[in-house]
């Protein structure tokens, strides 16, 4: 049988092993959660492209013929 020092041992190894599969874990997911905000930051950029462009097209629609504004700051 193991004595009381070797049982600890083991134990503190199982445990440093543990705590250091983890640390691995959450870097990874650490990384995982930086892509996805810059993913998340290119949507956005994305979908305000498509939005602005769907904002000027009624704005053209609703404006009479022949007074389209002269540049896109007259949108607003």
């Amino acid at each position: 049988q193991e004595t009381g020092a070797e049982q600890i041992s083991r134990a503190i190894q199982q445990l440093d092993g543990v705590i250091q599969s983890n640390a691995t874990a959450s870097e990874e997911m650490a990384s995982t959660s930086e892509e996805l905000s810059a993913q998340a930051e290119q949507m956005q950029q994305a979908i305000g492209f498509f939005l602005l462009e769907q904002l000027e097209y009624q704005q053209k629609r609703a404006l009479p013929e022949g007074s389209e504004p002269t540049s896109r700051n007259e949108c607003f």
